[in-house]
């Protein structure tokens, strides 16, 4: 059985509250962590932006598409739109960790 992903203790969607109250997010951990569509949708666009950058930064990487259920043309082309995005900066800084 494959272990589900918890959802980190300073969590980028939780940063406001946490970083207001430090103690929260220790707290927080006893309580239920209760997902919703909205975290999947996020969760699906996540991958498939990692899919589009790793790919446009010519590394191997599986097309996540069948397996996404909130994949749709608007999200594809954001995913794209992000890796376009974050190959134009490293462009810009010349960074060379690809050679």
């Amino acid at each position: 059985m494959m272990a589900t992903k918890g959802h980190a203790l300073l969590s980028a969607s939780s940063a406001e509250r946490w970083l207001r109250c430090p103690p929260s997010a220790r707290l927080c951990e006893s309580y239920e962590d209760k997902s919703s569509d909205y975290a999947a949708e996020g969760t699906d666009a996540h991958s498939l932006c990692e899919y589009k950058l790793r790919r446009t930064l010519g590394m191997e990487a599986e097309d996540p598409t069948e397996n996404l259920t909130w994949y749709n043309e608007e999200m594809d082309d954001c995913a794209t739109g992000y890796a376009t995005f974050v190959l134009e900066q490293v462009a810009d800084r010349n960074f060379d960790f690809l050679g």
